[in-house]
């Protein structure tokens, strides 16, 4: 076992691009569904995450950015209309089948979302 309090062995972009999936599973969520994840559900998405990624993290680690993801969800969901919600998460969708470069228009939506996930990591102090 990796440990309560570990420190996590993963960099601030690998941090974001780890957040950046918990939302983008939170979203499917929320629009297939209509629920939010519960939290076994984003510690299935990070569990999955990090063993795809060879990464590991401790469990308050874990729990510090399922907790951020999921506001970060929440309130994309609140300051978004329901058209623009679908529309990233189509975006979102669209950039985990495709190659870097392949299209402008998801590489710039990715890029943006990714520099919010890593600002959002550094206020909670999850970026180190």
């Amino acid at each position: 076992m990796f440990g309560i309090f570990a420190k996590p062995n993963l960099n601030l972009a690998e941090r974001a691009a780890l957040m950046l999936t918990i939302v983008q599973a939170s979203l499917m969520g929320y629009l297939k569904h209509h629920e939010w994840l519960s939290e076994e559900l984003r510690a299935t998405v990070i569990d999955n995450w990090l063993k795809r990624n060879d990464r590991k993290a401790g469990i308050a680690f874990r729990i510090k950015i399922s907790a951020a993801a999921d506001e970060l969800a929440r309130y994309l969901v609140v300051t978004q209309g329901p058209e623009e919600i679908r529309e990233l998460y189509g975006f979102l969708e669209r950039s985990q089948h495709s190659k870097p470069g392949e299209s402008s228009e998801v590489d710039a939506s990715v890029h943006f979302l990714l520099s919010e996930c890593e600002r959002l990591l550094i206020a909670k102090a999850l970026a180190s």
